[in-house]
């Protein structure tokens, strides 16, 4: 039981870890309000907080929001057309 429930969230911690990685120090985009101090690519977030989520990063503007809604409704749709096999 214990090894299903790692592997269930080994994606899922993967994922954040990527996340978390990636926007500051490849793109140098402020995560959580902390502005990364180094970075490869520059990209400076758009002003508008409910698009872009401005000075506190990308996890505060509503197109991350919209595209984790796609991805969890579409994830549970998969899961709904396997369960009914």
């Amino acid at each position: 039981m214990v090894s299903g429930l790692y592997a269930a969230l080994a994606l899922p911690v993967g994922f954040h870890t990527a996340w978390n990685y990636v926007f500051p120090v490849i793109f140098g985009v402020p995560l959580a309000g902390t502005p990364s101090p180094w970075h490869l690519i520059r990209l400076v977030p758009a002003d508008r907080w409910w698009s872009g989520g401005a000075v506190y990063g990308p996890e505060n503007g509503i197109s991350v929001v919209i595209v984790l809604a796609a991805v969890l409704a579409g994830s549970e749709l998969i899961r709904g057309r396997r369960a009914a096999r």
